[in-house]
């Protein structure tokens, strides 16, 4: 049976086309990945539109938000987004990413609240 994206626990090379997955209330990719370029393709498998933003950091929490939990990108610019993606539909982002910690989340606020604080972030290691 296809599955929407790979599971969170495996490991992507530098060099791939990564597949990372969007839905309510979650970033579907792996949670480790090897340092350098990196080509991700990002599915919206969910009923709203989602993005996908990569910031530098530990967790979802020790990020600088906004009230409705969205990341304050003024005070921490993202390395890499893609615009908003419509549900069923895909959008290809290339980041260069050094080794660390990063966290991968969708930034859209709405309906009084962001979609990072209803669950859509995931912490990923790059060694």
């Amino acid at each position: 049976a296809a599955t929407d994206a790979p599971a969170t626990t495996d490991t992507a090379a530098a060099g791939a086309t990564i597949e990372i997955g969007l839905k309510e209330w979650e970033v579907i990719a792996p949670t480790t990945m090897t340092a350098g370029a990196v080509s991700f393709n990002v599915t919206n498998t969910g009923e709203f539109p989602h993005q996908l933003t990569i910031f530098t950091g530990d967790a979802y929490e020790t990020l600088p938000l906004h009230p409705t939990g969205a990341v304050d990108i003024a005070q921490l610019p993202p390395l890499a987004f893609t615009d908003k993606i419509d549900p069923g539909a895909s959008a290809t982002l290339t980041a260069d990413l050094p080794a660390g910690t990063y966290v991968f989340l969708c930034n859209i606020e709405g309906g009084g609240g962001s979609h990072a604080a209803r669950g859509q972030h995931l912490v990923v290691t790059v060694a």
